[in-house]
């Protein structure tokens, strides 16, 4: 079993054969600095399998549009890195996926994504997870995401959504 700490948080624990930290992915660094990209993602086990990819931050500014343009690039650029390492086209990362990222059926399993704000209040979710899903309406389209898989949550929403487990 692995923990992630990322931002004053600790997500899992996830079983490693489940969980890729792709914000730390060797191959990852060798395409350079500049590429902005989310911090894990993760199969887990909900009602249905579903591949989560996970960005957090301790808090969020005052101006939240370009904050949350800048975790739009971040988990588009994530999710497709992961499809383009599973189908091939990036082979150093394709070793480097967990098991069961590289055993997942891209035909049914569901793909949602998180944005992970520990601090922020419970009042501001759901107008912040409106702006994100706004922001995210053309890639949700594009990679039939449903809009309602995707969350801005805070710590305790977090844990609700079986992101964060008690040790």
């Amino acid at each position: 079993m692995m923990a992630v700490h990322e931002s004053g948080l600790v997500f899992g624990p996830y079983a490693e054969q489940d969980c890729f930290i792709i914000e730390k992915s060797p191959a990852l660094k060798k395409l350079g600095d500049y590429l902005k990209i989310a911090e894990f993602i993760v199969r887990l086990n909900l009602p249905r399998q579903a591949l989560a990819i996970v960005e957090a931050k301790s808090s969020i500014p005052q101006e939240s549009h370009q904050f949350l343009q800048d975790i739009k690039i971040k988990l588009i650029n994530a999710l497709t890195l992961l499809f383009a390492a599973w189908v091939g086209r990036h082979r150093d990362m394709q070793a480097e996926l967990p098991e069961h990222l590289k055993a997942s059926d891209w035909q049914s399993i569901s793909i949602k994504l998180y944005l992970v704000i520990a601090l922020v209040p419970d009042q501001q979710l759901a107008p912040l997870t409106d702006k994100f899903r706004n922001l995210l309406m053309t890639e949700c389209k594009l990679w039939a995401i449903p809009s309602h898989d995707l969350w801005v949550l805070n710590e305790r929403t977090a844990k609700k959504a079986g992101l964060i487990v008690s040790f």
